[in-house]
């Protein structure tokens, strides 16, 4: 799901691709610089668009992308697990090898100007070959204000062990940080929309202001990133608190100004719960 600042009528687009012969040389530092993001789905053979694909989860849920970086790393969701790890590109074969040691593998069929496809041949969750069709995002290239970049993505990291309260509340500031970095990106770059479903997420955003979903609507997703639902439970109380109190909002039809005045009145909420604690992928092995 997209959310546009304004509501407005939609625009007619027309899209085209230019199948070109790539090398890597010239296709790597093109590929790093900007976020890519999957917004379709298709067979090689018949063209089939994601509609009629058995994709699990559905293409608008995944939410997947893909960020490169000029030192060879990378963060990624694919389907609906977040990766880092190194990447390479040798030709137009493109390899992931993910912080576990998995390996994800892809041939890049074309590539024009802002939209990217790769080929992956059939798996699990997708029980046929398939092209998937990227289209390119602008990225802040500072790593700490990035919302794609590793350290403000530790809160997908999944616990191997129950959390005390401070690292429970340390992983929800982070999720909350991750969400205003992209808010704010939204508005630094005056991007005409943005995708919601891009990191997992119990905020529900609607276009005059956004909301925490029902328990029993947050995604198994983010439930997942705990070690138990006890541990869950704490975190959506942490945000339940945070929606208790009176907020104040700007006077403003701009969606993207709403979602940054909420999301960084949440995050001073849920931060004076207790002192700041880092979380880092080694805490987690």
């Amino acid at each position: 799901m997209r959310v546009r600042p304004y509501i407005e009528d939609m625009k007619p687009m027309s899209f085209f691709i230019l199948l070109v012969l790539l090398t890597s040389c010239s296709l790597k530092p093109r590929l790093t610089g900007k976020v890519w993001s999957l917004v379709d789905v298709s067979t090689p053979r018949i063209g089939k668009t994601n509609e009629g694909l058995p994709m699990t989860p559905p293409l608008e849920d995944m939410g997947s992308f893909f960020r490169f970086y000029d030192n060879g790393s990378f963060t990624a969701k694919i389907q609906t697990l977040f990766r880092y790890g190194k990447w390479n590109l040798d030709k137009n074969k493109l390899t992931l090898v993910a912080e576990d040691g998995t390996t994800f593998r892809y041939k890049v069929v074309s590539f024009w100007r802002s939209d990217l496809v790769l080929f992956i041949t059939s798996g699990v969750d997708h029980p046929m070959d398939v092209n998937l069709h990227y289209e390119a995002g602008p990225v802040i290239d500072d790593t700490a204000q990035d919302a794609f970049s590793l350290q403000n993505n530790l809160w997908e990291i999944p616990a191997r062990q129950k959390e005390p309260d401070a690292l429970i509340l340390a992983r929800v500031r982070n999720h909350l940080k991750c969400q205003l970095l992209y808010i704010q990106k939204a508005i630094d770059k005056k991007e005409e929309y943005l995708s919601v479903t891009e990191f997992t997420s119990p905020l529900a955003f609607y276009g005059n202001g956004m909301a925490l979903k029902p328990l029993s609507r947050v995604p198994a997703e983010w439930t997942n990133l705990f070690y138990d639902s006890a541990d869950a439970s704490r975190a959506y109380e942490a945000l339940k608190n945070g929606f208790s109190a009176d907020m104040k909002l700007p006077s403003t039809n701009n969606a993207f100004f709403v979602y940054k005045s909420i999301l960084e009145q949440l995050y001073v909420k849920v931060y004076l719960d207790t002192t700041s604690i880092l979380i880092t992928p080694a805490s987690r092995r």
